[in-house]
Protein backbone atom coordinates (compact mmCIF):
# COMPACT_ATOMS: atom_id res chain seq x y z
CA UNK A 1 0.00 0.00 0.00
CA UNK A 2 1.74 3.61 -0.67
CA UNK A 3 1.48 6.09 1.73
CA UNK A 4 1.74 9.96 1.14
CA UNK A 5 4.77 11.74 2.85
CA UNK A 6 5.26 11.22 6.25
CA UNK A 7 4.22 13.98 8.84
CA UNK A 8 5.97 15.26 11.20
CA UNK A 9 4.52 14.12 14.90
CA UNK A 10 2.87 16.91 17.13
CA UNK A 11 4.57 15.30 20.23
CA UNK A 12 8.41 14.16 21.15
CA UNK A 13 10.55 12.67 23.75
CA UNK A 14 12.82 15.12 26.02
CA UNK A 15 15.92 12.74 27.18
CA UNK A 16 17.17 13.72 30.08
CA UNK A 17 20.75 12.33 31.91
CA UNK A 18 20.36 10.73 35.13
CA UNK A 19 23.16 11.20 37.71
CA UNK A 20 22.52 7.80 40.39
CA UNK A 21 23.30 4.41 41.17
CA UNK A 22 19.64 3.09 41.30
CA UNK A 23 15.68 3.20 42.11
CA UNK A 24 12.86 1.60 42.67
CA UNK A 25 12.19 -1.50 40.81
CA UNK A 26 8.42 0.01 40.52
CA UNK A 27 9.11 3.25 40.77
CA UNK A 28 6.36 4.90 38.00
CA UNK A 29 4.19 6.73 40.72
CA UNK A 30 7.07 7.72 42.87
CA UNK A 31 8.81 9.41 39.91
CA UNK A 32 5.68 10.92 38.36
CA UNK A 33 5.42 12.88 41.85
CA UNK A 34 8.77 14.17 42.25
CA UNK A 35 9.23 14.99 38.59
CA UNK A 36 6.12 16.87 39.23
CA UNK A 37 7.09 18.70 41.96
CA UNK A 38 9.76 20.35 39.69
CA UNK A 39 7.16 20.66 36.56
CA UNK A 40 3.87 21.60 38.29
CA UNK A 41 1.95 21.75 35.03
CA UNK A 42 2.79 18.16 33.90
CA UNK A 43 -0.30 16.79 35.16
CA UNK A 44 -2.64 19.12 33.07
CA UNK A 45 -0.61 18.36 30.01
CA UNK A 46 -3.03 16.23 27.82
CA UNK A 47 -1.37 12.34 26.80
CA UNK A 48 1.84 13.88 28.56
CA UNK A 49 4.23 10.86 29.39
CA UNK A 50 7.09 9.77 31.64
CA UNK A 51 8.71 6.78 30.65
CA UNK A 52 9.62 4.04 33.13
CA UNK A 53 13.56 4.28 33.54
CA UNK A 54 15.76 0.82 32.37
CA UNK A 55 17.60 -0.42 34.99
CA UNK A 56 19.20 -4.14 35.92
CA UNK A 57 17.14 -5.34 39.14
CA UNK A 58 19.82 -5.50 41.91
CA UNK A 59 17.56 -7.49 44.38
CA UNK A 60 15.67 -5.91 47.27
CA UNK A 61 13.04 -3.89 44.99
CA UNK A 62 15.67 -1.29 43.22
CA UNK A 63 17.05 -1.20 39.83
CA UNK A 64 21.08 -0.42 39.58
CA UNK A 65 21.40 2.35 36.95
CA UNK A 66 24.38 3.04 34.44
CA UNK A 67 25.97 6.33 33.52
CA UNK A 68 23.62 5.46 29.84
CA UNK A 69 20.26 5.69 31.85
CA UNK A 70 17.73 8.26 30.40
CA UNK A 71 14.80 9.78 32.28
CA UNK A 72 12.54 10.58 28.87
CA UNK A 73 9.43 12.71 29.20
CA UNK A 74 6.89 12.32 25.87
CA UNK A 75 5.12 16.13 25.74
CA UNK A 76 3.72 17.82 23.18
CA UNK A 77 6.34 20.20 21.32
CA UNK A 78 5.16 23.03 22.64
CA UNK A 79 6.34 21.92 26.21
CA UNK A 80 9.64 21.08 25.84
CA UNK A 81 11.22 24.37 26.31
CA UNK A 82 9.54 24.43 29.49
CA UNK A 83 10.55 20.87 30.96
CA UNK A 84 14.22 21.80 30.42
CA UNK A 85 13.86 23.62 33.48
CA UNK A 86 13.58 20.18 35.18
CA UNK A 87 17.96 20.14 34.21
CA UNK A 88 20.01 20.70 37.59
CA UNK A 89 17.74 19.80 39.84
CA UNK A 90 17.40 16.51 42.05
CA UNK A 91 14.60 14.09 42.15
CA UNK A 92 13.97 12.11 45.66
CA UNK A 93 12.22 8.46 44.46
CA UNK A 94 11.24 6.70 47.21
CA UNK A 95 14.34 6.73 49.31
CA UNK A 96 16.77 7.32 46.32
CA UNK A 97 18.12 10.56 45.24
CA UNK A 98 18.81 11.08 41.23
CA UNK A 99 20.28 14.12 39.85
CA UNK A 100 19.09 15.04 36.17
CA UNK A 101 21.26 16.82 33.81
CA UNK A 102 21.10 17.95 30.47
CA UNK A 103 18.18 17.09 28.10
CA UNK A 104 17.94 16.44 24.23
CA UNK A 105 14.52 15.97 22.06
CA UNK A 106 14.25 13.08 20.45
CA UNK A 107 11.63 12.87 17.48
CA UNK A 108 9.09 10.39 17.48
CA UNK A 109 9.18 8.51 13.70
CA UNK A 110 6.36 5.87 12.48
CA UNK A 111 7.10 2.43 12.23
CA UNK A 112 4.53 -0.63 11.43
CA UNK A 113 5.14 -2.28 14.57
CA UNK A 114 4.90 -0.57 17.99
CA UNK A 115 5.04 -1.61 21.72
CA UNK A 116 4.28 -1.00 25.27
CA UNK A 117 5.65 -2.61 28.24
CA UNK A 118 2.10 -2.11 30.52
CA UNK A 119 -0.70 -0.45 29.02
CA UNK A 120 -3.53 -0.16 31.81
CA UNK A 121 -6.87 -0.61 30.33
CA UNK A 122 -9.38 -1.13 32.38
CA UNK A 123 -9.69 -5.16 33.88
CA UNK A 124 -6.62 -6.87 34.70
CA UNK A 125 -8.25 -9.78 33.19
CA UNK A 126 -6.99 -11.07 29.99
CA UNK A 127 -10.31 -10.88 28.04
CA UNK A 128 -11.76 -8.20 28.97
CA UNK A 129 -8.53 -6.40 28.57
CA UNK A 130 -8.46 -7.57 25.41
CA UNK A 131 -11.79 -6.28 24.57
CA UNK A 132 -10.86 -3.09 25.81
CA UNK A 133 -8.24 -2.35 24.53
CA UNK A 134 -9.73 -3.06 21.18
CA UNK A 135 -12.21 -0.52 21.96
CA UNK A 136 -9.19 2.48 23.13
CA UNK A 137 -7.77 1.17 19.33
CA UNK A 138 -11.11 1.51 17.37
CA UNK A 139 -11.41 5.12 19.05
CA UNK A 140 -8.20 6.14 18.00
CA UNK A 141 -8.06 4.67 15.00
CA UNK A 142 -10.75 4.42 13.52
CA UNK A 143 -11.70 2.12 11.03
CA UNK A 144 -8.00 1.47 10.49
CA UNK A 145 -8.12 -0.52 13.74
CA UNK A 146 -9.26 -3.36 11.84
CA UNK A 147 -5.69 -3.81 9.86
CA UNK A 148 -3.66 -3.87 13.31
CA UNK A 149 -2.86 -7.01 14.58
CA UNK A 150 -2.66 -7.42 18.46
CA UNK A 151 -0.30 -9.12 20.46
CA UNK A 152 -0.85 -9.27 24.28
CA UNK A 153 2.47 -10.16 26.18
CA UNK A 154 3.42 -10.45 30.09
CA UNK A 155 0.76 -9.36 32.65
CA UNK A 156 2.38 -6.92 34.87
CA UNK A 157 1.11 -4.33 37.32
CA UNK A 158 1.98 -0.88 38.39
CA UNK A 159 1.88 0.37 41.85
CA UNK A 160 -0.47 3.19 43.15
CA UNK A 161 -1.67 4.68 46.50
CA UNK A 162 -5.08 3.14 45.65
CA UNK A 163 -3.43 -0.23 45.51
CA UNK A 164 -1.66 -1.78 42.35
CA UNK A 165 -2.99 -1.84 38.66
CA UNK A 166 -2.50 -4.60 36.35
CA UNK A 167 -2.37 -4.69 32.79
CA UNK A 168 -0.20 -6.37 29.60
CA UNK A 169 2.65 -5.48 27.25
CA UNK A 170 1.36 -4.82 23.89
CA UNK A 171 2.27 -5.33 20.62
CA UNK A 172 0.98 -3.70 17.51
CA UNK A 173 1.55 -4.26 13.89
CA UNK A 174 0.77 -3.38 10.44
CA UNK A 175 0.10 0.38 11.00
CA UNK A 176 0.21 2.95 8.85
CA UNK A 177 2.65 6.22 9.06
CA UNK A 178 -0.27 7.94 10.40
CA UNK A 179 -1.56 5.62 12.77
CA UNK A 180 1.46 4.57 14.04
CA UNK A 181 2.04 8.58 14.93
CA UNK A 182 -1.00 9.03 16.50
CA UNK A 183 -0.68 5.83 18.60
CA UNK A 184 2.29 7.53 19.73
CA UNK A 185 1.07 11.16 20.43
CA UNK A 186 -1.50 9.71 22.29
CA UNK A 187 -0.96 6.67 24.24
CA UNK A 188 -3.18 3.90 25.36
CA UNK A 189 -4.97 3.54 28.29
CA UNK A 190 -4.62 5.08 31.65
CA UNK A 191 -1.26 6.25 33.68
CA UNK A 192 0.80 7.41 31.49
CA UNK A 193 2.68 9.60 33.76
CA UNK A 194 3.46 6.06 35.48
CA UNK A 195 5.38 4.88 32.39
CA UNK A 196 2.27 2.77 31.30
CA UNK A 197 0.61 2.75 27.97
CA UNK A 198 3.80 4.70 26.37
CA UNK A 199 4.00 3.01 22.83
CA UNK A 200 7.13 3.06 20.75
CA UNK A 201 8.79 1.44 17.78
CA UNK A 202 9.54 -2.33 17.41
CA UNK A 203 12.03 -3.81 15.16
CA UNK A 204 10.39 -7.54 15.50
CA UNK A 205 6.78 -9.04 15.61
CA UNK A 206 8.22 -11.79 17.48
CA UNK A 207 9.30 -9.75 20.43
CA UNK A 208 6.14 -10.31 22.83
Amino acid sequence: MQHGPERSASVADLRFALHGARLPADHGEALAEAVAAELPWLATVRDAGIHAVRGTPIGGGLLGISRRARLALRLPRARLVDAHALAGRSLRVGAETLGVGEAASWPLAASVTLYSRLVIAGPAEEQAFAAALAALLGAQLGAESAACQVVLGKPGAVATREGPRGGFSVLLHGLSPDASLRLQERGLGELRLYGCGIVVPYKSIAAV
